[in-house]
């Protein structure tokens, strides 16, 4: 400011790329995390235009700013209607100040950056690179090698992933989004209801097990812990921009857990931190193609079983890192009731025999392996030479390699079957074919018309279209299921919205769409989980193109 209030000329903001960050909150309701949007903003003789999207939803920007006082207040309109009010001042390179709907008890308060919201690389070498760093920087304030802990099924799982580009391009929003959210992690704990910033002089016991935990794995992350006003027993780790580590405790773990055990949920959660954990997401079916989230659900599967490891080295006995494992497991706390850790071993490995992989896609939804395949888990690592080998010592009854197959093996036990199929042309030409027979067929038999469609689409097929015919047409009913569940996972929308226009042409052949052709088309959008106008937005495309 020069000694009038008014701003010098060089502080003049410039046009291009910039990041409106976030918080919102009604009257009576919490304020919400931090959240980013990228948009583009013009300045020119007092006036700011602009536009951007949020969750795909565009909007356009139209205000005024003033250079002498370097006030700025606009209006953000979005496509659908609804309507923002921003004023806000210059501070620094950006803007702060407080938003509302308008004329409504939606408001909070933003800030407006220049430049793009993230830096993030959605590719798979961007990604790989961004981890990378991160993991080097982890790997300079700890001793034992953060690699060596990793799962190799993580390992696979996460490339598997990088190759996606659904996943990438989530990843990306998620990355912003986390990075303003770091960034607030330890200023929201300071007073928060229910949540409490811990000192050693408040809880010097828990301290203690944190500072034996650091000695373990040599850790010289600054760490701050918090304990959650919660009697359940849980534990959750954050990681702030400038490199600390936040660890929220129930008060629930801390009463019922001794000290080792303490150590055992501790040294899992700075697993977390530690191998990157936090980087990486699970999205669901309705975000992406559904095989994309099993396995981001996967990973976070695999992810558990690398903390678990991490857990042991701080704890590092077996038997208190079962114990914790079987609390955690049946919520049972009372220790009177609590029999031998290695009856629950026992019994983990017999239940670990007997389950099967399940069948279906929304079975491969959890986030955390059952409670005895992680009992399991960490007895194979607890034998292994990699456990004997981070101690700085030697032993152990199985190698690295056989530790890492016999664990793959145990986690594909929560792995959905459809998971690992693999899905070719012939699939997917076979799943047309039927669907158009299907459909043909509905009204009683195939016109000619419709025979010439589908002998179109058979082209390349013609004796896989000819045994599909012979079948009898509750065989072809039920292939279609069978089909049905991997292809709605394996192939993107779009590819499934094609399926359903190639059986549309089949429907159309002879003019018209019958009731009963319609309902064939439809229990094929269903089957193939596309949305409930999938089979009306087809059929006016056909519409608007003979228009």
């Amino acid at each position: 400011m020069t000694d009038d209030g008014k701003r010098p000329a060089d502080a003049a903001p410039k046009s291009g790329a910039w990041t409106e960050q976030y918080k919102a909150r009604s009257v009576d309701g919490p304020e919400s995390p931090p959240k980013l949007m990228d948009c583009e903003l013009r300045f020119a003789r007092g006036k700011v235009t602009g536009a951007g999207a949020f969750d795909d939803v565009r909007f356009e920007i139209e205000g005024t700013y003033d250079h002498a006082t370097g006030v700025l207040r606009f209006h953000k309109k979005y496509l659908g209607g609804e309507q923002y009010i921003y004023v806000g001042k210059l501070d620094g390179q950006g803007f702060k100040g407080r938003w509302r709907l308008f004329n409504g008890s939606l408001f909070g308060a933003f800030e407006l950056a220049p430049g793009p919201m993230t830096d993030f690389d959605a590719s798979a070498r961007g990604a790989q690179s961004l981890f990378r760093r991160r993991a080097k920087a982890w790997q300079k304030v700890c001793d034992i090698d953060l690699e060596l802990v990793r799962f190799d099924g993580e390992k696979k799982m996460l490339a598997q992933l990088l190759e996606d580009e659904d996943y990438l391009r989530a990843l990306q929003s998620f990355h912003a989004e986390k990075d303003a959210t770091d960034a607030d992690t330890l200023q929201r704990g300071e007073l928060a209801a229910g949540r409490t910033r811990l000192t050693r002089r408040m809880m010097p016991g828990l301290f203690a097990v944190l500072e034996r935990c650091r000695a373990a794995i040599g850790l010289r992350a600054p760490i701050e812990l918090f304990c959650i006003n919660d009697a359940s027993l849980n534990a959750l780790v954050t990681t702030t921009t400038d490199g600390h580590i936040v660890i929220d405790v129930t008060s629930g773990t801390i009463d019922a857990l001794d000290d080792d055990e303490l150590a055992y949920v501790l040294g899992h959660e700075l697993g977390h931190a530690l191998l990157g954990h936090l980087e990486t997401f699970r999205v669901m079916s309705g975000e992406t193609r559904g095989i994309t989230s099993l396995r981001s659900f996967a990973l976070k599967r695999y992810q558990e079983l690398s903390a678990d490891r991490m857990g042991l080295l701080c704890c590092p006995d077996l038997e208190v890192a079962l114990r914790a494992e079987m609390m955690f497991t049946t919520g049972v706390r009372k220790r009177k009731a609590l029999g031998e850790p290695r009856a629950f071993l026992e019994h983990a490995r017999q239940s670990a025999e007997r389950v099967a992989p399940p069948s279906e896609a929304a079975e491969g939804l959890d986030t955390h392996p059952y409670g005895e395949l992680r009992a399991v888990a960490i007895d194979l690592f607890h034998r292994s030479h990699t456990f004997a080998r981070l101690r700085g010592k030697t032993g152990g009854a199985l190698s690295e390699a056989q530790l890492e197959a016999q664990v793959e093996r145990l986690v594909k036990r929560m792995n959905p079957s459809v998971l690992d199929a693999q899905i070719d042309r012939a699939d997917v030409a076979e799943f047309v074919l039927l669907g158009a027979i299907a459909v043909a067929e509905a009204t009683g038999g195939t016109s000619r018309s419709e025979a010439r469609v589908i002998a179109q689409l058979a082209e390349g097929y013609r004796r896989m279209h000819a045994k599909l015919v012979a079948l009898p047409m509750e065989d072809q009913q039920v292939r279609l299921v069978e089909l049905a569940e991997a292809l709605a996972l394996a192939l993107s929308y779009s590819e499934r919205e094609k399926i359903l226009e190639d059986l549309v042409l089949v429907a159309r052949a002879d003019g018209r769409v019958s009731k009963r052709e319609r309902d064939a088309l439809e229990g094929v959008a269903g089957l193939l989980a596309l949305n409930e106008t999938a089979v009306d937005d087809v059929l006016a495309q056909f519409v608007s193109k003979l228009d």
